[in-house]
């Protein structure tokens, strides 16, 4: 099942072979601030919502391999991170809420 939608989104973004790299720009981004918040793979996919394993996994699968396609996935990450959804999609300018971290 996971391979029949991996092949959904590859062949989705044929044609369009920049999606890739921007989506790989996402993942890096949350990522860089990810750690920068002190938050290892598993407490950031809990805090998603992620369960089990796929706490772990599956913010792999958005850090490395650009699987932050889905908006609503970038929106929570912002949230949990406190950043804008905007500096998460562009790298504009970012805008780091205050948290009981800092």
């Amino acid at each position: 099942m996971a391979d029949d939608i991996q092949n959904e989104e590859a062949q989705s973004n044929e044609g369009f072979p920049e999606i890739d790299t921007f989506l790989s720009a996402v993942g890096d981004r949350i990522q860089k601030v990810r750690e920068f918040r002190g938050m290892t793979r598993r407490e950031f996919g809990e805090a998603l919502g992620l369960k089990g394993n796929s706490a772990g996994t599956g913010v792999y699968a958005i850090e490395t391999s650009g699987n932050a396609t889905r908006l609503d996935t970038i929106y929570k990450s912002a949230k949990v991170l406190g950043v804008t959804p905007g500096f998460l999609l562009d790298g504009g300018e970012l805008k780091i809420e205050k948290s009981s971290n800092f």
